[in-house]
C-alpha cells in the first residue's frame, strides 16, 4: 500500500512539474529553511540559475538583498492556514546580480494542517515600472508646460469638478490651488 502511495506522489510530481514548465509564469517552491527547492524552467532562465545550481543549494538570501529578505520572511510568516495567499512587490537579484522588481503570489504547503513549505508565482513588473516612469515624467512636463503658460487654465474631471488649475489663474481670479481643486 505505501509503496503505491509513494508511486502516486512522485507521478503527481511529474505531472505538476510539466504543467510547471509549459506556463509562462515562473513559479517556486520554498521549504521553511528558506532554501528554494523547486523552479520551472522559466524562473530558473528568468534569474540565471541552472537546476545544478538549485540541486546545490538555493536561497532566499541569495536572491533579495537584506531589506526585502526582511519582509519576505515576515510575508511567508504571516501565512498560517490553507486557503491565504500574499501578493508583495520586491527588488529580487538575478544570478549575474542585476537588480528586477517582481510582484510574487504565494501561499503555504500544508500536509495534515502542518505548514510543509511555500508554492507561488514570481512576475517581472520591470515593463510596468518603466512604463509608470515614463507616466510620472510626462505628467510632471505637462504640469511644468500648463503651470507656464501665460493663460488661466482650469482642468476638470467629467461631473465638472477642479482637478487643476495654473498659476495665472490663481493671478487672475486670486483662488489658490488648495482653494480650487475639487470643488
Amino acid at each position: 500500500w505505501m509503496k503505491g502511495r509513494e508511486e502516486d506522489v512522485k507521478k503527481q510530481g511529474s505531472v505538476f512539474d510539466k504543467l510547471a514548465d509549459m506556463l509562462p509564469e515562473m513559479i517556486y517552491e520554498v521549504d521553511l529553511t528558506g532554501k528554494v527547492t523547486y523552479a520551472n524552467i522559466q524562473g530558473l532562465t528568468y534569474f540565471g540559475y541552472s537546476e545544478e545550481d538549485l540541486k546545490d543549494g538555493l536561497s532566499l538570501s541569495e536572491i533579495f538583498q537584506e531589506a526585502d529578505l526582511i519582509r519576505v520572511v515576515e510575508n511567508l510568516k504571516s501565512l498560517t492556514s490553507e486557503g491565504q495567499s500574499t501578493n508583495n512587490e520586491y527588488i529580487a537579484k538575478k544570478k549575474d546580480g542585476s537588480l528586477v522588481p517582481v510582484i510574487t503570489r504565494t501561499f503555504g504547503l500544508f500536509s495534515e494542517q502542518k505548514l510543509m513549505g511555500y508554492r507561488g508565482v514570481v512576475i517581472d513588473i520591470s515593463e510596468q515600472k518603466r512604463n509608470e516612469e515614463q507616466i510620472i515624467r510626462e505628467k510632471a512636463f505637462l504640469e511644468h508646460l500648463i503651470d507656464s503658460t501665460p493663460e488661466a487654465i482650469v482642468i476638470t474631471d467629467i461631473p465638472g469638478k477642479i482637478t487643476l488649475i495654473n498659476k495665472e489663474f490663481t493671478n487672475l481670479f486670486g483662488y489658490t490651488y488648495e482653494e480650487a481643486v475639487g470643488k
